[in-house]
């Protein structure tokens, strides 16, 4: 009788910790720095169709890390009414991280953007990883 309480009660102890340390996994994650794309950077994607009666929405993305709920969020409202060409538009056609181990290729750059004289009526710009190193954080 005495062993099954010793049993049960160490087989309780070793469940919690279990669940303990697998609690803490979200918390371990926070810890470890996210990784830029680093596979083949010659990404192809399609380019969006382009309306010239409509207005152009650019959204800017960093290919470090962009917030992903910033970007995507306005990219599917704006998308949703079918009123505006939306780009997803950064520096190069690098894949963008929006969350670990999840990337989004670009659908053009900057430098095609001015190529087809497109010109953004409404830029939105998310959270990005970008920041002033000089610049005292408050």
């Amino acid at each position: 009788m005495k062993f099954k309480k010793i049993y049960f009660a160490g087989l309780a102890i070793l469940l919690l910790g279990l669940m303990c340390f697998n609690s803490c996994k979200p918390i371990r994650s926070l810890t470890t720095t996210p990784r830029p794309w680093s596979g083949n950077s010659l990404v192809s994607s399609k380019m969006p169709e382009f309306d010239p009666a409509k207005k152009n929405i650019f959204i800017i993305a960093d290919y470090k890390l962009t917030e992903i709920f910033d970007m995507l969020a306005p990219f599917y409202l704006f998308n949703a009414t079918g009123k505006a060409n939306v780009f997803i538009i950064a520096k190069e056609k690098t894949p963008i991280l929006i969350k670990k181990d999840l990337f989004l290729s670009p659908q053009i750059t900057f430098r095609e953007a001015d190529s087809m004289h497109l010109s953004a009526d409404v830029m939105v710009i998310p959270a990005l990883s970008i920041r002033d190193e000089n610049q005292d954080l408050l």
